[in-house]
């Protein structure tokens, strides 16, 4: 069994403080993400309001938001990260909106996930069996009956053709600030392990964090912005905080990292 590692490196930019203050205070802008997370509609208004738009910012919004059970304005911050080129906010937004009880447009996002990502012979030869999104597809045919399948599959077919034509993945840098970033790599990797749980039954899943990097290279803090199975994110933080980061700066600076971490059996 192997678990699939994806580094997902993006652009974070806004603090709740002016841009000045927080342009190279990487603790100040791990604070405000987490404060997002725990429910503070400043730190989660902040982060909709920074004029460069950054795909990993609006992300974290959705998050929260969806922590919330703010399902529209959490739909509205997914789409827009979905536009920037974050793929995994398809996933995320499906997801919620399944839990929410909005089991049609779930559906709709959940085949934009598996067409954008499975060709239909793939499909077809079961290589999206164990996918997420097809897991999801799965379980929402079990909740649906045959006239809201339909309404759905129309759903699906307009959303599809309304996101794809513009999904592109982003290219993929560290977070702010942008002018240490380029002096900073990953020098050690540690993969996660597999939960037991997940492999029980056969689950696959994700994670994304926010790493916060001391001056010496070590993960200082972790965020969890989102997990699809708990112990996936328990074994991801475990795994992370063995990471280790250099920088080719004389006077290294604390920075941050966004990771996201793929489990996958195949």
């Amino acid at each position: 069994m192997r678990v699939f590692l994806l580094l997902t490196l993006v652009l974070l930019v806004n603090p709740i403080a002016s841009m000045a203050e927080l342009n190279g205070d990487a603790h100040a802008r791990f604070d405000q993400l987490q404060r997002a997370l725990d429910g503070d509609q400043e730190a989660i208004e902040a982060l909709s309001a920074e004029p460069e738009e950054r795909a990993f910012f609006h992300f974290v919004r959705g998050a929260a938001l969806a922590r919330l059970e703010q399902t529209d304005g959490a739909a509205e911050a997914f789409q827009r990260a979905i536009r920037l080129g974050d793929d995994l906010a398809i996933l995320a937004l499906a997801e919620m909106l399944k839990g929410a009880g909005r089991h049609i447009d779930a559906f709709a996002w959940a085949q934009v996930w598996v067409q954008s990502h499975f060709s239909l012979p793939d499909i077809q030869q079961g290589k999206a069996n164990r996918d997420p999104g097809m897991a999801m597809l799965r379980e929402l045919l079990q909740l649906l009956d045959d006239e809201a399948i339909e309404e759905a599959e129309r759903h699906a077919g307009q959303v599809l053709n309304d996101w794809l034509p513009e999904f592109e993945m982003q290219p993929t840098s560290c977070i702010q600030p942008s002018l240490i970033c380029p002096s900073w790599s990953v020098s050690h990797r540690r993969p996660p392990r597999y939960p037991n749980e997940m492999g029980a039954r056969g689950d696959e899943g994700w994670t994304r964090h926010a790493l916060l990097i001391d001056e010496s290279g070590r993960v200082a803090e972790i965020l969890t912005v989102h997990a699809t199975h708990a112990a996936a994110g328990r074994n991801a933080e475990r795994a992370l905080r063995r990471w280790r980061f250099e920088s080719s700066a004389d006077r290294p600076e604390p920075t941050l990292f966004q990771q996201t971490v793929l489990f996958s059996m195949r």
